[in-house]
């Protein structure tokens, strides 16, 4: 038994039982379970990873649901915030229950390298893509229709996006040149952040979530540089920060234009 590099399914599956409720949690412990025997590994270890993966989201999703003061369409920082917290609180739980199960003893080396292992995949795919199903599918995710500028604004963004996306993460690395730096996203990330909504910067960064990883997988991009296993960690970290950050401003810029429009109704 082994421990993921990344389990984009946590990301998904936060979302999800965020908005529909802890009745999925069963179907997610029975479809990880039997992800994990298909790939060889024992009954025990496939109900322990299961159990871990379903701890680590039934935590996350029960403090943004009633602990913290959360609201999913991300437009306060204390949102943002209240996100990460919920996402390391229970991706932390699911990495120590995990290390039990492949590991055992706690005193073991191997112990610790498990469970920060577990940590940072199921902590940072959460991050990447649990953002996405949050603020499209919550019921304050509606917003004004777009004017035709705005939509044209969006294309041209997104056009942008998918080009630097695939010219940092999935070009070849000896063709990345000025490319190689992965910091040329963040302007088209700041334009989106300052423009436009939650549900826009999630989805960006789905999407460049996916073009990272599959290009860390194929040894291509920005993030090539030694083996599948740090490359995919390094990238995971970027992509994490990146998604943190832009929800941030995003949300500070929300809050600002709020306090704006308070002081000129009152």
């Amino acid at each position: 038994a082994f421990v993921a590099l990344f389990w984009i399914p946590s990301g998904v599956a936060l979302g999800v039982v965020y908005i529909s409720g802890r009745s999925l949690l069963a179907a997610i412990f029975l479809a990880v379970t039997l992800v994990n025997a298909l790939v060889g590994s024992t009954p025990l270890v496939s109900l322990g990873f299961a159990a871990a993966n379903t701890l680590s989201v039934a935590v996350a999703a029960q403090l943004l649901s009633r602990k913290l003061s959360f609201q999913a369409d991300f437009r306060r920082s204390r949102d943002v915030l209240s996100f990460v917290i919920a996402v390391v609180a229970g991706s932390a739980l699911g990495a120590l229950l995990a290390a039990i199960v492949l590991v055992g003893d706690p005193f073991n080396r191997a112990f610790s390298h498990s469970a920060f292992q577990w940590f940072l995949a199921e902590g940072l795919s959460m991050i990447a893509f649990a953002p996405f199903y949050l603020t499209n599918l919550s019921r304050r995710s509606a917003t004004r229709r777009w004017s035709a500028r705005r939509r044209l604004e969006c294309a041209v963004l997104t056009s942008l996006v998918c080009l630097f996306g695939y010219l940092v993460f999935l070009e070849r690395p000896e063709n990345l040149g000025f490319f190689s730096r992965a910091a040329v996203l963040l302007p088209v990330l700041l334009w989106a952040a300052l423009r436009f909504d939650p549900r826009v910067i999630s989805a960006y960064i789905k999407l460049l979530a996916v073009a990272a990883v599959t290009g860390a997988l194929l040894g291509r991009g920005a993030f090539a540089l030694g083996s599948i296993a740090n490359d995919l960690i390094e990238v995971q970290v970027y992509i994490a920060i990146f998604c943190i950050s832009s929800l941030m401003i995003t949300a500070v810029s929300y809050e600002r234009a709020r306090l704006a429009r308070e002081r000129e109704e009152g």
